[in-house]
């Protein structure tokens, strides 16, 4: 159950890629894939895999093991099993 203080992994992203002012083109761009796929993902529709979420925390300049949330506080950046 995801609360406030807990956001899900699309939330994370999404915030992560807009606070280094990357466009979703360049993020896709940058792993090598579709502009619809990190739209699936940061809408919460698609979870990526685990390579593809290491090219997206390698892109956006992150450890994939503790990205910042939106509140500021280290969460888990970790794909769905």
């Amino acid at each position: 159950m995801n609360t406030p203080e807990s956001p899900t992994l699309a939330q994370i992203i999404r915030d992560l890629r807009t606070r280094k002012k990357v466009t979703v083109r360049e993020l896709a761009a940058q792993i090598d894939r579709s502009i619809g796929f990190i739209s699936q993902i940061e809408r919460g529709l698609s979870q990526p895999r685990v390579e593809d979420l290491d090219a997206i925390s390698q892109a956006l300049e992150v450890s994939r093991n503790r990205a910042p949330a939106s509140n500021g506080s280290p969460a888990p950046m970790n794909a769905a099993p």
